[in-house]
């Protein structure tokens, strides 16, 4: 069995292919799901990269998102026009709730990696860098 380098979800996740072969889930470890293949509740779940940039210059009104078990540019495809939900906690309380939210939709792709471009209602806060966000599986081009 030849062994690959630790990919950059396996170092996010710390797991390795050597901690995983004791146990004789290598298989499942570098298998990636299709959008298809996943267990539908509605949402999936993605990370905040960080916004467009140059070498110098950041563009905050488009952010760069990671959405979980995207690996290339054709299935992030298949999100392309799906609402972002950032979800955070405030210190003070609104109409009874400390939660907020900030909406977004995925426009493109960026890369050939399964990164995606999108845009927010308001642009993201820095301090939502490698935080989660909801991508919710609609509006539906099915």
């Amino acid at each position: 069995m030849e062994m690959r380098p630790e990919s950059a979800e396996e170092r996010w996740t710390g797991t390795s292919l050597a901690k995983l072969q004791h146990t004789g889930q290598q298989q499942q470890a570098f298998k990636t799901s299709t959008p298809a293949d996943r267990q539908d509740n509605g949402l999936h779940k993605g990370r905040v990269l960080g916004h467009k940039r140059a070498k110098r210059n950041t563009r905050p009104n488009t952010s760069l998102l990671q959405i979980e078990g995207v690996a290339n540019k054709e299935d992030a495809q298949f999100y392309l026009g799906k609402r972002v939900a950032y979800i955070y906690r405030a210190k003070r309380e609104i109409q009874g709730s400390k939660v907020r939210v900030i909406w977004g939709r995925v426009t493109r792709p960026h890369g050939n990696s399964g990164v995606v471009k999108s845009k927010f209602r308001s642009n993201l806060p820095p301090h939502a860098f490698g935080a989660s966000v909801r991508v919710m599986l609609f509006p539906s081009n099915i």
